[in-house]
C-alpha cells in the first residue's frame, strides 16, 4: 500500500513514501525534527492502519509522546499503537540490528570496528514482525556516533559502524517492506558566517540518503515558529530547488504560505511597536 503524508510540505517534495529508500531529515539541534517524526508516525499509523516505531537513541521519546499523544491522537484519531525502541550506546544499536562488534585501538589511538558476531533475523526484525510495524522513525543517527570523538583517526572506524547500520535499515526495508525516516544533526563551520549547514556523520550517511531534506527554523520576530523544508537530494530531481513552508503549532505541524509568515511578522511587528 502506497501513501503520502497530508502535509503538503512533505509530500509536494517527495510524493508517495518510497519502500526501497531511507528518508532523511537534517537540521540544527531544536530544529523540530522529533515532534516532526513523532508527527508523520501518528499521521502513517492512521493512514496504513498498523502499528509504528520511534526508535529512539537520544532519549525523551517517552516524554515526548506524552506531551504530543492527546493532540496527535485529536489529529489522526485512528491511529493505532506508538511503539518506542531505545538504545543509546552506539554498540547496542548494532548488537540490536544484529551486528555484534568489538572496538578495538591501535597503538597509535586510531579505533576499529570488528563485527565478531550476526544475529538473523535481528532482535529489530523480530520486534517489526511480532508487531506488524509500518513505518520507523530513527531519532537521531548522529549521536550515538558521537562517541566515536572528533578525533580524524577514528572517522574510518565511524564510517564503517555508520554503513553497518545504515545497511541494515535497507535490510528492514527489503524484507519488511517498511518506511523509514531518519534523522540527522547538522552542522556548520563557525569561522564561515555564511557557510551553508551540512549533514553530520560523513561518507556513509550521504551516500545512504537518497531522500534528504533539510529542516531550517526561521530566527525573525513572529515568525519562530516556522521552518522550511528544502529537498536536497531525490532521484529525479533537482537539488536545492524545491521548498515548502510549516509552522508549529500546539496541535503540531501545519502547512503555510509565506503570505501567512509576513502576516505573523508584521503582527509582531505591530505588537512590539505598542
Amino acid at each position: 500500500m502506497e501513501i503520502r503524508s497530508g502535509l503538503k510540505a512533505i509530500s509536494e517534495l517527495i510524493g508517495d513514501y518510497n519502500r526501497e529508500a531511507i528518508h532523511a531529515m537534517y537540521g540544527a539541534s531544536q530544529v523540530g525534527k522529533t515532534t516532526l517524526g513523532m508527527q508523520l508516525l501518528y499521521e502513517a499509523s492512521e493512514l496504513l492502519q498498523q502499528d509504528v516505531l520511534l526508535y529512539d537513541t537520544e532519549g525523551g521519546a517517552v516524554e515526548f509522546i506524552k506531551l504530543w499523544d492527546a493532540k496527535l491522537r485529536k489529529r489522526y484519531s485512528k491511529a493505532k499503537k506508538i511503539h518506542v525502541r531505545m538504545y543509546r550506546n552506539w554498540k547496542d544499536i548494532l548488537k540490536d540490528h544484529g551486528k555484534t562488534v568489538v572496538p578495538r585501538i591501535s597503538d597509535t589511538g586510531k579505533m576499529d570496528v570488528l563485527i565478531t558476531e550476526e544475529k538473523d533475523p535481528s532482535p529489530v526484525e523480530e520486534f517489526i514482525t511480532k508487531n506488524k510495524i509500518g513505518m520507523i522513525v530513527y531519532d537521531s543517527i548522529t549521536m550515538p556516533m558521537k562517541k566515536f570523538g572528533s578525533a580524524r583517526q577514528n572517522f574510518p572506524a565511524r564510517n564503517y559502524a555508520q554503513t553497518i547500520w545504515l545497511s541494515s535499515m535497507i535490510d528492514i526495508i527489503d524484507r519488511h517492506n517498511v518506511i523509514v525516516i531518519a534523522s540527522h544533526h547538522s552542522s556548520k563551520d563557525p569561522a564561515l558566517p555564511y557557510a551553508q549547514e551540512e549533514m553530520t556523520g560523513g561518507s556513509a550517511v550521504q551516500y545512504f540518503s537518497k531522500i534528504l531534506i533539510y529542516m531550517k527554523k526561521w530566527k525573525a520576530k513572529g515568525a519562530t515558529a516556522y521552518r522550511t523544508i528544502k529537498l536536497q537530494r531525490y532521484f529525479n530531481k533537482a537539488p536545492n530547488e524545491y521548498e515548502m513552508l510549516l509552522k508549529l503549532t500546539e496541535d503540531g505541524y501545519i502547512d503555510v504560505t509565506e503570505k501567512d509568515m509576513e502576516s505573523d511578522k508584521k503582527a509582531a511587528k505591530s505588537e512590539s511597536k505598542d
